[in-house]
């Protein structure tokens, strides 16, 4: 709502620091996560008085994360979809206008991404990743026709933009406000995108924004009384829309992942409150409101359905990350190749679903370059194979840099690292033949997959293990944990029998005959034969072991969120897996590729001291060599 005008707005300061270049997505999600807990701090009083977050701001710029989708070419962190969402989700969490305030500006750099020409792009690229922060200034009230009436057009030889805009999130802090305009081309009008300089002459803006929480987002009225403009910063809008894109969805994406993250946070808010506060309804006859029955039936169907919107939120932004990746074939996709072939039989019939997609990619770059379909499916002669290796980013992306330099040295092998943020994508990109090789996940992992989806694909050299470890803050060693001791282990199948097999192997129980990882018959507590101190096995969630270490004896944390809690188990651990399992990751091609001599050289490559001494020394235990 709008609230008395204020005066004009004073320009955003120029940035102090160039902000930190982050590395990946975990590096973006670690910094997140410690910024949110600084921002969570004072959020109330600010919004409560209306104190405008600039200090908050430039810590939020300054840590880089304005500048995560910037493309990894143009030197940006070119994080998925998915993990922008819940950057934002964290900050909205701790803050519901600081993760409203960066909303356009990443909206804007995705219509940069998609509309904008390479010179465009690498100008305001380096401007983000110098610290300078995008608004925006796109609505507009006062008539009932949807039309715009923010006009650029040419006066005196210059382009101008005039007009007046409402609700402009984030515009009070930027350096630059995205704004659409109509123009004039021939016959019709068309919207397109000016990025119009805060300080440019004839820019003012009156902070007149109110409303019921989120009060300090900064979305005031922008008026431009004949603000001239070069035509270099003027980026095509309706074009954009005019074909399927990414943009749609990635604005509904981020609009999702605020809402995701207020509702955390109100939920977070509410579970003390109703603890320590609230009084029971005189008629529920419990001690606390946190004991009434109904109570726990409404807190527990909101944590439900949080729970449910993160999984979908995750699910669009798969969506939207393959899509911002090109994957489009004529009428299907890779992600759609499936219930495109149950659509059309007879074409499911003539073709396997690999070679489809092959011929699909096939097309796709022949049309690209203007060549008949099948031309692009024969590799020109004379050339050398680029080998495409699939990882997950982390240990596994920065390991390989290392091995390929060691590939490329040592055997003239080229190779392109694809990295990825998920576990569901490489071995569905290896087996299409869209990558040569991938590195992420251990044998049993790799099983479960060629069972369930029918993959053709073989592992090969062992790589590293992220071990996993028991934990105690109350026991120095696991031989002091008493009899009866309670160890909190994951609920997940496949984690929760590597634990039991650690303890196993520990002597600490016995396992019935059979368990076999690979074959895919994992252990649980029920397969416990033998069990002569008594410890009592309290199943838990993965990603909430490490906040259970102050209620047991012992918890079981895997390394991924061992490293996310500051766990490391060669320092912490007081029972660690050690490297010999089957729980050690590998390097996995395809079976029709197995007997090529690059999977030899490659896998030697990784093998070698150079590899392993980096390991030792860049991850001090929380990774360990598995070879």
């Amino acid at each position: 709502m709008r609230a008395p005008a204020r005066a004009d707005a004073q320009p955003a300061p120029v940035p102090a620091q160039r902000p930190l270049r982050i590395r990946d997505d975990a590096q973006a999600l670690q910094i997140a996560r410690e910024l949110a807990a600084d921002f969570a701090r004072d959020a109330a009083v600010r919004d409560r008085e209306r104190r405008l977050p600039w200090d908050e701001l430039e810590r939020f710029t300054a840590s880089g994360l304005w500048a995560i989708t910037v493309p990894r070419e143009h030197g940006g962190a070119g994080v998925s979809a998915r993990t922008l969402a819940e950057v934002i989700a964290i900050i909205s969490a701790a803050d519901g206008s600081l993760g409203q305030i960066p909303q356009n500006h990443y909206y804007a750099l995705e219509v940069l991404r998609v509309g904008g020409t390479e010179a465009q792009k690498s100008f305001f690229y380096r401007r983000v990743l110098e610290g300078e922060r995008f608004g925006n200034a796109l609505a507009e009230i006062g008539h009932k026709d949807f039309k715009r009436r923010t006009r650029l057009h040419e006066e005196g030889g210059s382009l101008q933009v005039d007009g007046q805009k409402f609700y402009c999130t984030g515009a009070l802090f930027a350096h630059w406000i995205p704004t659409l305009v109509v123009a004039q081309e021939g016959e019709r009008e068309v919207t397109k995108l000016a990025f119009v300089p805060r300080r440019a002459e004839g820019v003012s803006i009156v902070d007149d924004w109110d409303g019921f929480g989120q009060r300090v987002t900064g979305s005031g009225s922008v008026r431009f009384e004949g603000v001239q403009i070069d035509p270099a910063w003027v980026v095509p809008f309706l074009a954009s829309f005019e074909r399927p894109t990414t943009i749609g969805p990635f604005a509904q994406l981020l609009h999702a992942a605020i809402d995701l993250g207020i509702g955390r946070g109100a939920f977070e808010a509410t579970l003390p409150f109703v603890r320590e506060r609230a009084r029971p309804w005189i008629d529920a006859g419990v001690e606390r409101a946190s004991e009434d029955p109904l109570a726990i039936q409404l807190t527990g169907e909101v944590a439900v359905r949080l729970r449910a919107a993160e999984a979908l939120l995750r699910r669009a932004a798969r969506f939207v990350t393959a899509r911002c990746e090109h994957r489009f074939f004529f009428f299907f996709s890779r992600s759609s190749s499936e219930s495109c072939l149950s659509r059309f039989p007879s074409l499911s019939a003539a073709l396997s679903r690999r070679r489809l997609l092959q011929f699909a990619s096939a097309a796709a770059t022949a049309a690209g370059a203007g060549l008949p379909a099948f031309a692009a499916l024969k590799e020109p002669p004379g050339t050398t194979k680029v080998l495409k290796v699939g990882v997950t980013t982390g240990p596994h992306e920065q390991t390989f840099e290392v091995a390929k330099r060691v590939a490329e040295r040592d055997y003239g092998l080229k190779i392109q690292i694809v990295p990825f943020t998920d576990y569901s994508r490489p071995n569905a990109a290896l087996d299409a033949g869209d990558l040569d090789a991938n590195s992420f996940q251990h044998r049993p992992f790799l099983a479960a997959q060629v069972r369930s989806r029918g993959y053709r694909i073989v592992g090969f050299g062992r790589t590293w293990i992220g071990p996993i470890a028991i934990y105690s803050r109350k026991f120095k060693s696991f031989k002091d944990l008493p009899e009866g001791a309670s160890i909190a282990i994951p609920n997940d199948p496949s984690n929760e029998s590597r634990v039991l097999l650690l303890l196993q192997k520990a002597g600490a129980i016995k396992l019935k005959s059979g368990i076999d990882p690979i074959a895919g018959i994992n252990a649980t507590p029920r397969d416990i034969t033998e069990n002569p101190r008594k410890f009592r096995f309290v199943e838990i969630e993965a990603a909430q072991l490490p906040r259970t270490l102050d209620d047991t004896d012992a918890s079981a944390v895997n390394a991924d969120y061992a490293n996310k809690a500051g766990l490391n188990p060669a320092r912490d651990g007081i029972l660690v897996e050690d490297k010999e399992g089957p729980y050690a990751c590998l390097i996995a091609v395809r079976e029709q590729d197995k007997e090529q001599p690059w999977v030899q050289q490659l896998v030697k490559a990784y093998q070698t001291d150079e590899v392993r001494d980096f390991i030792v020394k860049t991850f001090a235990g929380g990774v360990l060599p598995a070879f």
